[in-house]
């Protein structure tokens, strides 16, 4: 029940100060992606692997949380490796506000709880993992009374951190815009705008014609038409990776998207879409008449609505039967 409740579970966050890419607010969300059912329906064959979901993935990658290797290699509880990481996390924030802070036992025990019957048993508990816990790092965790916990941060139990390489190191010399500029440049343009135009003035700067490229740069991106090939070769090769992804899915969750596709196309009256994609509506209801030539196989307007689902890049020429397919799923998809 609790697995099929984790399936089931849609996740939505907001924020009251969203200054930053990770705080961006998430609406009804999946943890996995596909049909998973099989890890609560013991008729099912088990499975090798969970797909997470696109979402939740970026959610992982934008918030991710550092950890101990000391107490993983350590410990073999799951509740005291929990208990460890979140007050290591805990003494790093507080380390950074320079300021203590108590913990009261009630919340302590919802969070690191499960499967304790009481409150007074989680204390006694959690009090013996607190001793074990300072054995290994030097955490400033004390009582002070019978339910409350005083941290002092200290820097000695934080964790160390690999050195990052510096984002504004150039070690290609074909890479002549750093990432942080990038990504300031990505608050007001599109990811394929900004990728497309650095190699445009990559291009450009290996001919020596190029003196500033950051102010180029800011430049270029204000004409598109000076771009447009190498956006066009960008979109074609991300299309590619995509394609590929798509194809290396478990054999069932392309079927699901198959028949999302098929019920999509059987419900949708050739009328009640605009007059430039009647015609293509009409030939995916009847694939073996040639109603317009170019539209691609079942396959590939199969991963087209993959990618449109899962909010992957589905940016096509304006004329192309890819863009009008495109156009179908924004008015059928609402």
């Amino acid at each position: 029940m609790q697995l099929q409740a984790f399936i089931n579970c849609e996740l939505t966050l907001s924020y009251t100060n969203p200054n930053d890419k990770a705080r961006r607010p998430r609406d009804s969300i999946h943890f996995v992606s596909g049909n998973h059912s099989w890890l609560h329906d013991d008729s099912q064959l088990w499975q090798q692997q969970i797909v997470l979901s696109d979402e939740i993935f970026e959610l992982i990658k934008l918030t991710a949380v550092p950890i101990s290797a000391k107490a993983v290699e350590e410990f073999s509880n799951s509740r005291k490796l929990d208990i460890l990481n979140y007050f290591l996390y805990q003494n790093y924030n507080l380390y950074l506000k320079k300021i203590n802070y108590s913990f009261q036992i009630e919340p302590l025990y919802e969070l690191f709880g499960g499967g304790i019957p009481t409150l007074n048993e989680f204390r006694r508990i959690f009090n013996k993992i607190l001793a074990e816990l300072k054995e290994l790092v030097p955490l400033e965790i004390t009582a002070t009374d019978k339910y409350s916990y005083l941290m002092v941060p200290n820097e000695a139990a934080l964790l160390k951190q690999h050195k990052r390489r510096k984002t504004n190191e150039v070690k290609d010399q074909l890479v002549i815009i750093n990432e942080d500029y990038k990504d300031k440049l990505k608050q007001k343009y599109s990811d394929l705008d900004v990728e497309s135009a650095c190699v445009y003035v990559s291009k450009r700067s290996q001919s020596g014609q190029i003196r500033h490229p950051y102010a180029y740069l800011r430049d270029v991106l204000k004409n598109p038409s000076w771009y447009q090939r190498e956006r066009v070769n960008f979109i074609t090769n991300v299309h590619k990776l995509q394609y590929r992804e798509y194809q290396n899915l478990p054999e069932e969750q392309r079927k699901i998207n198959a028949r999302f596709f098929k019920d999509l196309i059987s419900r949708t009256h050739i009328y009640s879409v605009p007059v430039e994609i009647q015609p293509m509506v009409e030939q995916l209801k009847h694939p073996d008449r040639v109603v317009i030539k170019g539209l691609p196989g079942f396959d590939y307007c199969c991963y087209i609505v993959w990618a449109y689902l899962h909010h992957k890049v589905t940016e096509f020429g304006a004329i192309s039967a890819e863009h009008k397919l495109v156009k179908f799923l924004q008015i059928t998809c609402k």
